[in-house]
């Protein structure tokens, strides 16, 4: 038998070319997205293709910047990216995404080219949140009308107005330059100024510390009701007014009368205040009986403390003296002291 003729088959040993796209997610702090382009199977021949972004849920010149342009895989590459510039925007949104197509795609081996996934997707998380940027926790002011102040400005753009209120101020030891402030979507970044005067309130009642509570309001939820927490700043309001005696004064008895010494402190306390007092003089203490007071004044003879109730700036000391029928000088004298302020009575 002649055999004429034989049939040889030939099984290609080239791999079939495969691109794909993938997906990533950022954050807008990221300020870009990577992509990367895969190529897989023959990579003996050279690959071009195009890609360009497309808005899905995220908006080009506002969200992102839109890009387009052409890859080329060189024979034995396998990867390219793709670098989305991403924009911190301040504003509170959803998760936003971009598409970015493969489009065109040719290879130098003439072998058809399999696209697995010829779209990726970016998706941008939101970086931004409401919120109150206060410039200070703490201020001092004085009763001689010495001021304190403080900023606030929003931490992101709001979508609706913004209303700033401020409450809690004790308005016997200060004011403020005013109770409201109110941002837009234009001056939301702008700081504004809140001054605090101190008052005298004419009580020697120390330094004195009152929290002034800040809160906002808004159509827009992110600056409304529980989203946003209460912050404060304290206040100190320094005293200016010294706890002292300002004067005593009294007159003349005669044996058996009552000498009466006036006392006037220079400020009201807003507690319970103690003086030093003590007797001296040529008159003994057999001259004169207990000393009596007027306006709840109270003496605590075995510390020799006068007490005075809060809110007290004027009182008497009346001081009953012995008639005792001995023969002494023509007249004696009782020095009363108080708080280092003393008369002879």
């Amino acid at each position: 038998l002649n055999q004429t003729s034989a049939q040889v088959s030939i099984t290609d040993n080239e791999q079939a070319i495969k691109l794909s796209i993938n997906d990533v997610s950022v954050s807008e702090a990221d300020g870009t997205a990577l992509l990367v382009v895969t190529r897989e199977g023959a990579s003996g021949g050279t690959t071009t293709l195009n890609y360009s972004t497309a808005d899905s849920t995220a908006v080009a010149g506002k969200d992102y910047s839109a890009l387009s342009g052409a890859l080329t895989f060189l024979p034995g590459e396998t990867s390219k990216s793709i670098r989305i510039k991403i924009t911190d925007d301040k504003l509170i949104e959803a998760t936003e995404t971009i598409n970015v197509a493969l489009t065109n795609v040719t290879d130098s081996s003439g072998k058809a080219v399999t696209v697995s996934k010829a779209s990726g997707t970016v998706s941008i998380t939101d970086n931004d949140s409401g919120g109150l940027l206060v410039s200070a926790v703490a201020v001092q002011t004085s009763e001689l009308g010495a001021t304190g102040s403080f900023t606030v400005s929003l931490l992101s753009e709001p979508t609706s107005d913004v209303t700033v209120s401020f409450s809690g101020v004790d308005a016997t030891e200060g004011s403020l330059s005013t109770t409201a402030l109110q941002f837009t979507a234009s001056d939301w970044q702008q700081p504004k100024t809140v001054t605090v005067t101190g008052l005298d309130d004419d009580l020697a009642d120390g330094d004195i510390q009152y929290s002034i509570n800040v809160a906002s309001s808004s159509n827009d939820n992110s600056y409304s009701g529980a989203e946003i927490p209460l912050q404060t700043v304290t206040v100190t309001n320094k005293d200016n007014e010294a706890l002292s005696v300002k004067s005593v004064s009294t007159g003349r008895t005669e044996e058996g009368g009552t000498l009466s010494y006036q006392v006037v402190l220079n400020a009201a306390s807003a507690l319970v205040k103690n003086y030093s007092l003590s007797f001296g003089g040529d008159a003994s203490a057999a001259d004169f009986n207990t000393p009596q007071f007027t306006n709840g004044v109270s003496y605590d003879s075995a510390l020799g403390v006068l007490s005075v109730p809060a809110g007290v700036t004027e009182f008497s000391v009346n001081i009953p003296t012995v008639d005792d029928l001995l023969v002494e000088k023509a007249e004696e004298t009782l020095l009363l002291t108080i708080g280092g302020v003393e008369a002879a009575g």
